[in-house]
């Protein structure tokens, strides 16, 4: 039974491969011009190999930094909180609300704890480059939480009804001695335990190909709680290929692998963005700078005429002197003139370094990164104006981050610290079903979220100019419910915010203060009217009033 699960894993990771192998000549391309360091993707560098012989402009690359800095510093920022668990139902109990809030604060500590920005950052440069990234999120030994980013061309993955990344098969190189210390309290393959066993110690180091497949387990094959790993939703099993048997079989109760693809084009599984888009572009500048740093050698070292006897050669050194029969004018050697328009060459230049900028949102990122937004002396609505457009733009991939990345990695580490004990005992509104959402506070997530108010925020506007011609425009829009919408699109925590009942109560209690004071101004106004009449008269207006005389 283990060695038939372990051979359908190795045919099916070969048929992943397979499907996977167009994308691995794109990627390999994209890493020669954009991130040299990942250019081992068809071929194994060598370390310390030369990464940048065929490089002569960097802008693809630091358009590629500046891109996952960007989404470091702007959408995962290391200096404040950038999500929140709240409750999905509005009418939570104040309890909850508090439990999961400090459940993102533990939460938060944890990640900042972790190795996590080591991982993010690079999976982020993977994005930018491949517009595929992997991040494995697993229990740590030494903290509570630990990531690992997976290079691009050692995973495969595929996807569900849903199109959702369900499953990643992957591969690597451990030598058999690796082997042993991941897995010292269980029996070996026979490979592995002679190679150790062996008396040459070169045998330890013998290299071996280890697959991890995880994928999710067919209905009525798993069971829900906290069960066994083989009875867990999502399977896990390490196979040795080389001799088709299964090392481990265990699971996951949630998905491992944090999976995305910033855009995807119809019928594919892995995903194009900036690079893959602008590759002409880039390709194009390498060459041209190629052709105008030529130019410009050509401009202050060109070539030379001679005649075709000429018994000598032109000194080209500083101060150097070159003779020449002075009794042949013929025969004088002079420097051949270059017609390159390098002006033209620079513009042109400019105008390719520009589009890949912005291609890789450059702009954007610098403009949120200003000192003005980051010091927070700008509103996120004047933000939100400042680069509306290219936030426009970058609304997608912002989406298929959340939904692809961040959000499964966010539920993966709220489980995992759940089952760890560290939030505490669980609320009963949890264990009776009730479930949270993620909510993201970074400044990228709030300039979105008031980019999309900026309909409302101009309304109001026009609103001010027209009620004074007609007051009924100001109950066209349910005010309260569109405010409270703009506050949580604004950063503002739930919890500080009044319930609907509420403000009801607090509403109705104003009222009543007003009624009753109006009540008692009426009376006074009246009181002091009566003492203006005669005596009969005051006695039979106090009467009216049901005022005892």
């Amino acid at each position: 039974m283990e060695n038939t699960l372990a051979q359908n894993i190795i045919k099916r990771h070969a048929a992943l491969k397979a499907e996977r192998s167009n994308w691995d000549v794109l990627w390999d391309d994209v890493a020669r011009y954009v991130i040299p360091r990942k250019g081992n993707i068809l071929t194994k560098n060598t370390s310390g190999q030369e990464q940048m012989t065929e490089i002569y402009d960097t802008t693809a690359e630091q358009a590629a930094q500046v891109f996952a800095a960007g989404l470091v510093s702007q959408l995962t920022p290391p200096s404040e909180p950038w999500f929140r668990y709240e409750p999905s139902d509005s009418k939570a109990s104040p309890e909850f609300r508090a439990w999961l809030e400090q459940a993102t604060q533990t939460a938060l500590q944890a990640v900042y704890a972790s190795n996590f920005y080591l991982a993010i950052h690079e999976d982020f440069m993977d994005a930018g480059a491949f517009a595929t990234s992997c991040i494995y999120i697993e229990e740590g030994t030494k903290r509570p939480l630990n990531f690992v980013n997976i290079p691009v061309g050692t995973f495969s993955i595929g996807e569900d009804n849903e199109g959702f990344v369900d499953t990643v098969y992957r591969d690597w190189q451990w030598s058999a001695k690796q082997i042993e210390q991941q897995w010292p309290d269980i029996p070996l393959p026979k490979v592995v335990a002679d190679a150790l066993a062996s008396s040459d110690p070169k045998s330890w180091d013998k290299k071996y190909t280890v697959i991890h497949a995880c994928y999710p387990r067919r209905k009525g094959s798993w069971k829900e709680g906290i069960v066994e790993g083989k009875l867990r939703e999502y399977a896990s099993c390490y196979v040795l290929k080389e001799a088709s048997e299964l090392i481990e079989e265990s699971g996951f109760y949630e998905k491992p692998y944090s999976v995305s693809r910033l855009l995807r084009s119809n019928n594919e599984v892995y995903g194009r963005g900036p690079a893959l888009q602008c590759m002409p572009e880039i390709k194009v500048l390498n060459r041209a700078v190629l052709d105008l740093t030529l130019a410009i050698e050509k401009g202050v070292n060109p070539s030379w005429l001679m005649p075709e006897d000429a018994a000598y050669r032109p000194d080209n050194r500083p101060n150097g002197i070159t003779y020449w029969d002075a009794t042949n004018p013929n025969n004088k050697p002079e420097r051949m003139v270059d017609s390159s328009r390098i002006d033209w060459g620079q513009e042109f230049c400019t105008q390719k370094r520009a589009s890949i900028s912005k291609a890789f949102f450059v702009d954007m990122f610098q403009m949120l990164s200003s000192p003005d937004i980051q010091t927070k002396q700008m509103t996120a609505r004047e933000v939100a104006e400042r680069v509306r457009e290219k936030l426009v733009l970058f609304s997608p991939l912002f989406a298929r981050m959340v939904q692809e990345k961040l959000n499964p990695m966010l539920e993966r580490v709220f489980n995992i610290m759940l089952r760890q004990g560290r939030f505490g005992d669980v609320p009963p509104e949890l264990a009776a079903g009730a479930e949270y959402e993620i909510a993201y506070t970074s400044k990228i997530a709030l300039a979105l979220k008031a980019a999309n108010d900026a309909a409302l925020l101009e309304v109001v506007d026009i609103a001010a100019l027209v009620a004074p011609y007609d007051s009924s425009v100001s109950m066209v829009i349910k005010w309260r419910q569109a405010f409270r919408k703009v506050s949580l699109n604004r950063g503002m925590n739930v919890e500080d915010m009044r319930t609907d009942k509420e403000i009801d109560d607090m509403v109705e209690k104003a009222q009543a203060e007003r009624q009753a004071q109006e009540g008692a101004e009426m009376m006074n106004q009246a009181a002091g009217a009566v003492q203006k009449l005669g005596p009969n008269a005051q006695a039979a207006a106090l009467k009216q009033l049901g005022v005892q005389g």
